[in-house]
């Protein structure tokens, strides 16, 4: 699973209205879930991390933006040798 969190640290949120218009224009998102909060923020849920760098460098090619990553363990299988990990990737604008 990952996890996009998508910020606007001012007191308009034009861009975030202008992005959210153009995401669902040319079909970009392929998220499970998408939840607004009032501070700015946007949460994206995706089944995997490939659908979430393909969101990224969508955005990035219309806004510039700063990115980070984070990785983090769930679960481990040691007889397997399987990890189950949890992507969260924040773009601030």
């Amino acid at each position: 699973m990952a996890v996009v969190q998508l910020r606007q640290r001012v007191s308009y949120r034009r861009a975030l209205f202008y992005l959210d218009k153009l995401i669902f224009k040319h079909d970009v998102v392929k998220a499970i879930r998408i939840k607004q909060m009032d501070s700015g923020i946007d949460y994206f849920f995706f089944a995997n991390c490939a659908h979430v760098v393909k969101f990224a460098e969508f955005i990035q090619k219309v806004i510039p933006i700063y990115s980070s990553y984070d990785k983090q363990l769930v679960s481990r299988d040691r007889k397997r040798n399987k990890c189950n990990y949890k992507y969260t990737f924040s773009l601030e604008i």
